[in-house]
Parts: C-alpha cells; structure tokens; sequence
C-alpha cells in the first residue's frame, strides 16, 4: 500500500477462476483476435463489458418499460452459458430472455 498525503492507494483485488483446456483455448484465441496483450486482460474486460451492457439496459428498462434481455444463442454452448447468467430458453430452443 502507498501512501501519499493522507490518501490511500489500495491493491487491486484478486480473481481466481478455473476453466477446462477448451475453454482457455477458445478464450486465448478470442483474446489473441481481439488484440488484447492478455488472457486476463481479455476475460476481464469481457466480464466487465457484460456487467456494463447488463446494468444499462436495467436502468434503462425503469425508463422505456423494457421487460427483458434478449439473446440468440448461436450453439449449445453458447446457450448453457447465458443459461448459467439466469436466461431462460424459450420454446425454438436457441432464444433466451433475461428478466428485468
């Protein structure tokens, strides 16, 4: 911890997550095509970008009577992981909703 004139810096806080090899390969390539200098930098600025997106069109919802997020997954994986965030398959089986 640094201290300068009565103001505290505090450390960044840690994040530990595990994940099988197919995912670190499929995140490394995303991370390598997005052009980030990391792994980690890509992961989080993807978890950051989500929480983003998400809390907007949250506050938002209070303000033009939105009900839900609407998401297409483009194959199963892709669906288990939004249904792992809370979202809801509806009957055609690749479109899921959020709730508000």
């Amino acid at each position: 911890m640094v201290m300068r004139e009565n103001t505290k810096i505090s450390k960044a806080s840690r994040f530990e997550a595990r994940i099988t090899k197919d995912q670190k390969t499929i995140f490394q390539r995303a991370a390598i095509l997005g052009g980030h200098r990391s792994l980690t930098e890509f992961v989080i600025q993807s978890a950051q970008e989500k929480a983003d997106a998400l809390g907007r069109c949250y506050l938002l919802s209070e303000q033009i009577g939105s009900i839900a997020v609407v998401v297409d997954a483009l194959h199963k994986k892709a669906s288990s992981f939004y249904e792992s965030d809370g979202f809801i398959k509806l009957s055609d089986g690749k479109r899921l909703f959020l709730p508000m």
